[in-house]
């Protein structure tokens, strides 16, 4: 590896180090949406729900409308809440901004690879993560907004498992796309999209019926 690189990637990696820092010491200046109570709730039904049920036990989801609400960051959020034994409303609102963020964080990390890849170039790569963590909107919201941005984190997952799936055709490659896929539809219906534009081009691609039909 020449000096030149080795230079680059340890610019990249002060570059993301950087970046990771600045949003774990400002996860606690954001406040609270007025509906992070509803989700929050939400999610601690679903979340106790699935622990009874993995214990054996009987409940019911609550009869309400809270049911038909995304719930997938906030079940993990209780999740981990439980875990870590964290009772106090305010400690958790602070980890869930400090877990909105991380999931942001590493899917920066995960766009810079697609896009050095992509076009073979860590310049890129590191410009574009930076374009995303300064633009002042998605940096704010990347810690109080549990659907957007943790959406749009998951979108920029399920893209490059697609990718990876494209290069590789392995069977641990679209295993990996597809719990992926599944993961990003859980979070908002609208995550079938990419899917769906995947298997139209896919389709396109593979001409021959016979290949098509063994994969």
């Amino acid at each position: 590896m020449k000096k030149k690189e080795i230079n680059l990637k340890i610019i990249n990696f002060i570059i993301l180090f950087s970046i990771f820092l600045i949003g774990i010491l400002s996860s606690d200046k954001y406040g609270l949406t007025i509906d992070d109570e509803h989700y929050r709730i939400n999610g601690l039904h679903f979340y106790e729900y699935i622990k009874n049920s993995l214990l054996g036990s009987n409940i019911q989801l609550v009869e309400s409308d809270i049911k038909y609400s995304p719930a997938l960051f906030e079940i993990l959020l209780a999740f981990i809440s439980d875990i870590l034994n964290i009772n106090k409303i305010n400690e958790i609102y602070l980890l869930s901004h400090k877990l909105n963020f991380i999931i942001f964080f590493l899917s920066l990390i995960a766009f810079y690879k697609l896009i050095e890849k992509y076009y073979n170039s860590e310049v890129l790569g590191i410009l574009g993560v930076i374009f995303i963590f300064t633009t002042p909107r998605i940096f704010a919201e990347s810690f109080y907004n549990s659907r957007d941005i943790f959406f749009m984190s998951l979108f920029i997952f399920n893209i490059c498992s697609i990718y990876n799936f494209l290069e590789k055709r392995s069977l641990i490659s679209i295993l990996i796309m597809s719990v992926s896929s599944a993961i990003l539809i859980n979070s908002k219906v609208f995550g079938v999209v990419p899917l769906l534009i995947f298997i139209f081009f896919y389709i396109i691609e593979n001409k021959n019926k016979n290949e098509l039909r063994k994969r």
